[in-house]
């Protein structure tokens, strides 16, 4: 997939979703190509120095004159700084796109396992396998969200329920319910993205359950 680099893209819209995580939305000014599950990079400024910080696009490949993404505000944070104080109109230089992680075959039952704001690149891969791809087979998102940080994207999660009998989606607090609900293993492909302790107990736990390595498929983040 060809890169951009280096386009200016201006900040729309900021949309609380829950305390302290946030829906951004910019435009950019050229469209741009990418393939669902890739990340963007943002240049942002601080002080006299420029800082790189990528993010998982959430929104679909469909929408390029734009990207959404899932933020998180960390007290303190560079970036949560950032978007903290930015306005709309505010203006940033990004480049990308980047990643490998993406959905490597439409030819299986898809599982999809996110914790927090990991579920921002299966945002993406859920509205370009439903709406763009026609993508028919079983399509299943576990979604582990926290008690303290509170459910985001509920809606639109129940809407593509409701407008396509292939997705589903369960809402969970920890890897312990996830994996006593988990009893289909091998006729699937999982994807996970969360934070890295995360990410390596699912994978952990797959593998001893004997699902084959290349149908593991993982985003860490710190």
């Amino acid at each position: 997939m060809a890169n951009f680099n280096r386009i200016t893209a201006t900040l729309t819209e900021k949309k609380e979703l829950a305390p302290l995580i946030h829906l951004i939305t910019f435009m950019l000014n050229s469209p741009i190509q990418f393939e669902a599950g890739q990340y963007i990079t943002l240049k942002i400024p601080s002080g006299n120095e420029i800082f790189d910080r990528p993010f998982s696009i959430a929104s679909p490949p469909s929408e390029n004159n734009s990207f959404q993404l899932l933020v998180k505000l960390i007290p303190g944070g560079l970036a949560s700084t950032f978007f903290e104080n930015a306005t709309i109109g505010t203006s940033i230089e990004v480049s990308g796109p980047d990643g490998a992680f993406h959905i490597k075959h439409t030819d299986r039952s898809i599982h999809l396992v996110a914790s927090s704001t990991g579920i921002a690149p299966f945002r993406s891969i859920i509205y370009d396998l439903l709406k763009t791809k026609n993508f028919l087979l079983p399509l299943e998102l576990t979604f582990i969200v926290p008690p303290q940080e509170g459910m985001i994207l509920k809606e639109e999660l129940d809407m593509l329920k409701k407008e396509h009998a292939n997705f589903s989606f369960t809402v969970i607090e920890d890897t312990a319910s996830f994996f006593s609900l988990l009893n289909e293993y091998k006729d699937k492909d999982f994807y996970l993205c969360g934070g890295q302790h995360f990410v390596q107990d699912i994978n952990s736990y797959l593998a001893k359950k004997s699902v084959d390595a290349e149908r593991i498929h993982f985003e860490k983040f710190a």
